[in-house]
Protein backbone atom coordinates (compact mmCIF):
# COMPACT_ATOMS: atom_id res chain seq x y z
CA UNK A 1 0.00 0.00 0.00
CA UNK A 2 3.04 2.50 -0.98
CA UNK A 3 1.62 5.60 -0.84
CA UNK A 4 4.39 8.49 -1.72
CA UNK A 5 8.27 8.15 -2.35
CA UNK A 6 10.41 10.90 -3.31
CA UNK A 7 11.34 10.48 -7.22
CA UNK A 8 13.68 7.89 -7.78
CA UNK A 9 15.58 10.46 -10.49
CA UNK A 10 17.06 12.33 -7.75
CA UNK A 11 19.33 9.01 -6.53
CA UNK A 12 20.67 8.16 -9.50
CA UNK A 13 22.31 10.52 -12.43
CA UNK A 14 22.05 13.42 -14.12
CA UNK A 15 20.74 12.37 -17.39
CA UNK A 16 17.76 10.02 -15.58
CA UNK A 17 16.04 13.34 -14.34
CA UNK A 18 13.71 14.80 -16.44
CA UNK A 19 14.68 17.96 -19.23
CA UNK A 20 11.76 20.09 -18.19
CA UNK A 21 12.99 19.88 -14.45
CA UNK A 22 16.30 20.78 -15.12
CA UNK A 23 15.89 24.61 -16.13
CA UNK A 24 13.86 24.91 -12.73
CA UNK A 25 16.26 22.76 -11.10
CA UNK A 26 19.08 25.58 -11.78
CA UNK A 27 16.24 28.59 -11.13
CA UNK A 28 15.81 27.24 -7.52
CA UNK A 29 19.03 26.96 -7.05
CA UNK A 30 19.93 30.44 -7.96
CA UNK A 31 17.31 32.08 -6.02
CA UNK A 32 18.56 30.11 -2.78
CA UNK A 33 22.19 31.40 -3.40
CA UNK A 34 21.41 34.64 -4.18
CA UNK A 35 19.12 34.78 -1.20
CA UNK A 36 21.74 33.33 1.59
CA UNK A 37 24.20 35.42 -0.17
CA UNK A 38 22.58 38.93 0.32
CA UNK A 39 20.64 38.96 3.01
CA UNK A 40 21.84 40.59 6.25
CA UNK A 41 22.12 38.00 8.94
CA UNK A 42 21.25 38.65 12.15
CA UNK A 43 23.47 38.24 15.09
CA UNK A 44 22.21 36.23 18.21
CA UNK A 45 23.44 37.03 22.18
CA UNK A 46 24.00 33.31 22.44
CA UNK A 47 26.24 31.07 20.01
CA UNK A 48 24.66 29.26 17.60
CA UNK A 49 25.16 25.80 16.57
CA UNK A 50 23.24 25.29 12.84
CA UNK A 51 22.84 21.55 12.15
CA UNK A 52 21.41 21.36 8.17
CA UNK A 53 21.59 19.52 5.05
CA UNK A 54 22.32 19.50 1.65
CA UNK A 55 19.42 18.20 0.54
CA UNK A 56 15.57 18.21 0.49
CA UNK A 57 14.47 15.15 3.13
CA UNK A 58 15.59 13.55 5.44
CA UNK A 59 19.48 13.11 6.36
CA UNK A 60 19.44 12.31 9.82
CA UNK A 61 19.30 16.20 11.52
CA UNK A 62 17.06 14.85 14.65
CA UNK A 63 19.29 12.41 15.92
CA UNK A 64 22.61 14.46 15.46
CA UNK A 65 20.84 16.79 16.92
CA UNK A 66 20.19 14.67 20.06
CA UNK A 67 23.99 13.56 20.19
CA UNK A 68 25.26 17.62 20.11
CA UNK A 69 23.35 17.81 23.05
CA UNK A 70 25.36 15.57 24.83
CA UNK A 71 28.53 16.65 23.33
CA UNK A 72 28.06 20.27 24.36
CA UNK A 73 27.01 19.51 27.99
CA UNK A 74 30.58 17.46 28.28
CA UNK A 75 32.23 21.03 27.51
CA UNK A 76 30.09 22.70 30.11
CA UNK A 77 27.44 24.35 27.84
CA UNK A 78 23.52 24.32 28.36
CA UNK A 79 22.00 23.77 25.10
CA UNK A 80 18.62 24.90 23.55
CA UNK A 81 17.04 23.45 20.48
CA UNK A 82 15.96 25.92 18.10
CA UNK A 83 13.39 25.09 15.57
CA UNK A 84 11.03 26.54 12.96
CA UNK A 85 8.38 24.31 14.28
CA UNK A 86 7.87 23.07 10.80
CA UNK A 87 4.15 21.61 10.20
CA UNK A 88 2.75 23.09 13.51
CA UNK A 89 0.20 25.92 14.02
CA UNK A 90 1.94 28.19 16.88
CA UNK A 91 4.07 30.49 15.00
CA UNK A 92 6.15 31.58 19.12
CA UNK A 93 8.79 31.64 19.82
CA UNK A 94 7.41 29.31 22.89
CA UNK A 95 9.27 26.86 24.68
CA UNK A 96 7.91 23.49 24.35
CA UNK A 97 5.47 21.56 27.09
CA UNK A 98 5.15 17.71 25.68
CA UNK A 99 2.37 17.10 28.00
CA UNK A 100 0.22 19.95 26.24
CA UNK A 101 1.68 20.16 23.08
CA UNK A 102 0.68 18.04 20.28
CA UNK A 103 2.81 17.73 17.23
CA UNK A 104 -0.06 19.60 15.37
CA UNK A 105 1.13 22.38 17.54
CA UNK A 106 4.74 22.46 17.10
CA UNK A 107 5.37 19.77 14.64
CA UNK A 108 7.43 16.66 15.00
CA UNK A 109 10.70 17.05 15.09
CA UNK A 110 10.62 19.37 17.86
CA UNK A 111 8.66 17.58 19.90
CA UNK A 112 10.65 14.72 20.06
CA UNK A 113 13.69 17.15 20.77
CA UNK A 114 12.03 18.46 23.62
CA UNK A 115 12.51 15.66 25.34
CA UNK A 116 16.55 15.46 25.04
CA UNK A 117 16.46 19.68 25.79
CA UNK A 118 14.82 22.81 26.12
CA UNK A 119 13.24 23.48 22.40
CA UNK A 120 11.77 26.50 21.44
CA UNK A 121 9.60 26.84 18.08
CA UNK A 122 9.73 30.14 16.02
CA UNK A 123 8.65 31.05 12.86
CA UNK A 124 10.93 33.52 12.69
CA UNK A 125 14.81 32.14 14.01
CA UNK A 126 15.89 35.29 15.44
CA UNK A 127 13.36 35.58 18.09
CA UNK A 128 13.29 32.20 18.71
CA UNK A 129 17.33 32.68 19.48
CA UNK A 130 16.91 35.36 22.00
CA UNK A 131 13.81 33.81 23.86
CA UNK A 132 15.69 30.70 24.45
CA UNK A 133 18.50 32.88 26.43
CA UNK A 134 16.24 32.43 29.64
CA UNK A 135 17.01 28.51 28.63
CA UNK A 136 20.56 27.92 28.29
CA UNK A 137 23.94 29.09 26.95
CA UNK A 138 24.13 27.79 23.41
CA UNK A 139 21.55 27.23 20.39
CA UNK A 140 21.27 24.47 18.59
CA UNK A 141 19.50 25.15 15.85
CA UNK A 142 17.81 22.53 14.30
CA UNK A 143 17.57 22.96 9.97
CA UNK A 144 18.46 25.87 8.56
CA UNK A 145 21.34 25.69 6.90
CA UNK A 146 20.37 27.44 3.86
CA UNK A 147 18.49 30.07 5.98
CA UNK A 148 19.97 33.61 5.74
CA UNK A 149 18.65 35.42 8.41
CA UNK A 150 20.72 34.84 11.81
CA UNK A 151 24.33 34.27 12.13
CA UNK A 152 25.50 30.73 12.99
CA UNK A 153 28.88 30.47 14.91
CA UNK A 154 29.58 26.82 13.01
CA UNK A 155 27.54 24.82 10.83
CA UNK A 156 27.55 21.16 10.10
CA UNK A 157 25.87 19.42 7.04
CA UNK A 158 24.66 16.15 8.01
CA UNK A 159 25.03 13.72 5.08
CA UNK A 160 23.52 10.02 4.95
CA UNK A 161 25.84 8.06 3.57
CA UNK A 162 23.33 5.57 1.51
CA UNK A 163 22.74 8.11 -0.62
CA UNK A 164 24.81 11.10 -0.41
CA UNK A 165 23.97 14.14 -2.51
CA UNK A 166 22.02 12.51 -4.65
CA UNK A 167 22.69 13.15 -9.00
CA UNK A 168 23.86 16.85 -7.74
CA UNK A 169 21.14 18.65 -9.62
CA UNK A 170 18.51 20.85 -7.29
CA UNK A 171 14.49 20.39 -6.58
CA UNK A 172 13.18 19.50 -8.66
CA UNK A 173 15.47 17.84 -11.26
CA UNK A 174 17.10 16.06 -7.87
CA UNK A 175 17.57 16.97 -4.47
CA UNK A 176 20.29 19.71 -3.50
CA UNK A 177 18.70 22.74 -2.27
CA UNK A 178 21.57 24.92 -3.83
CA UNK A 179 24.28 23.61 -5.58
CA UNK A 180 27.09 21.73 -3.67
CA UNK A 181 29.86 23.97 -4.43
CA UNK A 182 28.19 27.19 -2.76
CA UNK A 183 26.62 25.61 -0.27
CA UNK A 184 30.14 24.40 1.04
CA UNK A 185 30.81 28.26 1.52
CA UNK A 186 28.02 28.04 4.32
CA UNK A 187 29.30 25.29 6.04
CA UNK A 188 32.08 24.74 8.36
CA UNK A 189 32.17 20.70 8.72
CA UNK A 190 30.12 17.87 6.95
CA UNK A 191 29.21 14.55 8.93
CA UNK A 192 28.36 11.88 7.26
CA UNK A 193 25.84 8.78 9.01
CA UNK A 194 26.68 5.44 7.74
CA UNK A 195 30.00 6.32 5.06
CA UNK A 196 29.45 4.35 1.95
CA UNK A 197 30.48 4.65 -2.01
CA UNK A 198 27.64 7.32 -2.06
CA UNK A 199 29.95 9.66 0.04
CA UNK A 200 33.14 9.02 -2.06
CA UNK A 201 33.06 12.95 -3.68
CA UNK A 202 32.02 14.51 -0.41
CA UNK A 203 35.53 13.30 0.84
CA UNK A 204 37.18 15.19 -2.26
CA UNK A 205 34.96 18.02 -1.90
CA UNK A 206 36.19 18.48 1.61
CA UNK A 207 39.16 18.13 1.30
CA UNK A 208 39.27 20.71 -1.57
CA UNK A 209 37.65 23.37 0.46
CA UNK A 210 39.61 22.47 3.47
CA UNK A 211 36.44 21.98 5.85
CA UNK A 212 36.43 18.84 8.45
CA UNK A 213 35.03 15.95 7.75
CA UNK A 214 33.21 13.69 10.30
CA UNK A 215 31.99 10.00 10.57
CA UNK A 216 29.04 8.77 12.32
CA UNK A 217 27.03 5.34 12.67
CA UNK A 218 23.06 4.66 13.68
CA UNK A 219 22.47 2.54 16.57
CA UNK A 220 18.94 1.29 15.96
CA UNK A 221 16.67 1.00 18.97
CA UNK A 222 15.95 -2.90 20.86
CA UNK A 223 12.42 -2.81 19.33
CA UNK A 224 14.62 -3.87 16.09
CA UNK A 225 15.43 -6.49 16.90
CA UNK A 226 11.97 -7.69 18.63
CA UNK A 227 10.73 -7.51 14.72
CA UNK A 228 13.38 -10.27 13.62
CA UNK A 229 11.72 -12.88 11.92
CA UNK A 230 8.40 -11.26 12.90
CA UNK A 231 5.35 -10.24 10.21
CA UNK A 232 5.22 -6.22 9.54
CA UNK A 233 3.57 -3.81 8.21
CA UNK A 234 5.79 -0.49 8.12
CA UNK A 235 4.48 3.21 7.76
CA UNK A 236 6.05 6.53 7.76
CA UNK A 237 6.55 9.54 6.32
CA UNK A 238 10.37 10.45 6.09
CA UNK A 239 12.53 12.23 3.65
CA UNK A 240 13.77 9.10 2.63
CA UNK A 241 11.26 6.59 3.62
CA UNK A 242 12.87 3.09 2.47
CA UNK A 243 16.07 3.42 5.22
CA UNK A 244 13.36 2.86 7.37
CA UNK A 245 12.52 -0.48 5.22
CA UNK A 246 16.18 -1.09 4.50
CA UNK A 247 17.24 -1.37 8.35
CA UNK A 248 14.23 -3.37 8.86
CA UNK A 249 14.96 -6.05 7.00
CA UNK A 250 18.94 -5.96 7.72
CA UNK A 251 17.44 -6.70 11.33
CA UNK A 252 15.76 -9.52 9.97
CA UNK A 253 12.06 -8.25 9.91
CA UNK A 254 9.69 -9.70 6.77
CA UNK A 255 7.98 -6.13 5.54
CA UNK A 256 5.07 -7.67 3.93
CA UNK A 257 3.74 -3.82 3.53
CA UNK A 258 4.96 -0.98 3.55
CA UNK A 259 2.81 2.38 3.87
CA UNK A 260 5.10 5.57 2.66
CA UNK A 261 3.78 9.07 3.08
CA UNK A 262 5.73 12.57 2.86
CA UNK A 263 8.03 13.98 5.52
CA UNK A 264 6.26 15.24 8.11
CA UNK A 265 2.48 13.93 6.68
CA UNK A 266 -0.55 14.32 9.46
CA UNK A 267 -2.10 11.08 9.57
CA UNK A 268 -6.02 11.49 8.79
CA UNK A 269 -8.58 8.91 10.68
CA UNK A 270 -9.14 7.33 7.07
CA UNK A 271 -5.26 6.31 7.04
CA UNK A 272 -5.35 4.72 10.80
CA UNK A 273 -8.75 2.93 9.61
CA UNK A 274 -6.62 1.64 6.74
CA UNK A 275 -3.86 0.85 8.14
CA UNK A 276 -4.79 -0.97 11.33
CA UNK A 277 -7.58 -2.90 8.83
CA UNK A 278 -4.76 -3.72 6.54
CA UNK A 279 -2.68 -5.27 9.68
CA UNK A 280 -5.69 -7.22 10.79
CA UNK A 281 -6.73 -8.67 7.50
CA UNK A 282 -2.69 -9.84 6.84
CA UNK A 283 -2.02 -10.79 10.41
CA UNK A 284 1.14 -8.07 10.62
CA UNK A 285 2.37 -6.38 13.45
CA UNK A 286 2.46 -2.36 12.76
CA UNK A 287 5.67 -0.45 12.97
CA UNK A 288 6.54 3.11 12.39
CA UNK A 289 8.92 5.61 13.88
CA UNK A 290 9.05 7.76 16.99
CA UNK A 291 9.40 10.94 14.44
CA UNK A 292 5.79 9.51 12.47
CA UNK A 293 4.51 8.05 16.62
CA UNK A 294 4.77 11.84 18.13
CA UNK A 295 1.61 13.12 14.92
CA UNK A 296 0.19 9.97 16.17
CA UNK A 297 0.01 11.38 20.06
CA UNK A 298 -2.69 12.99 21.63
CA UNK A 299 -5.25 12.72 18.25
CA UNK A 300 -7.84 10.17 19.95
CA UNK A 301 -10.10 7.98 17.62
CA UNK A 302 -8.39 5.44 15.18
CA UNK A 303 -5.62 7.06 15.19
CA UNK A 304 -4.74 7.11 18.79
CA UNK A 305 -5.47 3.42 18.43
CA UNK A 306 -3.22 3.21 15.95
CA UNK A 307 -0.41 4.95 18.02
CA UNK A 308 -1.44 2.42 20.93
CA UNK A 309 -0.87 -0.75 18.35
CA UNK A 310 2.32 0.29 16.30
CA UNK A 311 5.83 -0.34 17.71
CA UNK A 312 8.50 2.17 17.60
CA UNK A 313 11.47 2.08 15.95
CA UNK A 314 14.09 4.72 17.08
CA UNK A 315 17.84 5.34 15.87
CA UNK A 316 20.56 6.97 17.90
CA UNK A 317 23.51 8.25 16.05
CA UNK A 318 26.92 7.24 17.56
CA UNK A 319 30.08 9.66 16.10
CA UNK A 320 32.75 7.34 15.15
CA UNK A 321 35.49 9.93 16.96
CA UNK A 322 34.04 11.61 19.44
CA UNK A 323 36.86 13.51 20.87
CA UNK A 324 37.36 14.80 17.14
CA UNK A 325 34.19 16.54 17.23
CA UNK A 326 34.67 17.53 20.25
CA UNK A 327 37.65 19.31 19.90
CA UNK A 328 35.74 21.22 16.94
CA UNK A 329 33.19 22.31 18.69
CA UNK A 330 35.05 23.75 21.43
CA UNK A 331 37.58 25.48 19.06
CA UNK A 332 34.10 27.29 17.29
CA UNK A 333 32.04 28.00 20.26
CA UNK A 334 35.38 29.14 22.79
CA UNK A 335 35.37 29.45 26.20
CA UNK A 336 32.10 28.82 28.10
CA UNK A 337 29.84 32.10 28.73
CA UNK A 338 28.89 32.36 32.58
Amino acid sequence: MAKYKTPSFWWKTPADAPAWTKPLGWLYGRITRLRYDYTYKQESFLPIICVGNFVAGGAGKTPTTIALCTLVRKIGFKPVIVSRGYGGKLRGPALIDPKIHTAADVGDEPLLLAQFAPTVIAKNRAAGAEYAISFGNVVIMDDGLQNPTLYRNISLAVVDGAVGHGNGLCVPAGPLRAPLKHQMKWVDAILIINNGKKTDHLHDVAWEHNKPLFLAHTKPSPNYVQLKDKQVLLYTGLGRPEKVKDMLKQFGAVVNDFAAFPDHYNFSETDAIELLLCAKTKGLMLTTTSKDHVRLLGQGGKRGELAEKSVVLDVDVTFDNPNQITKWLEEGLGKVKE
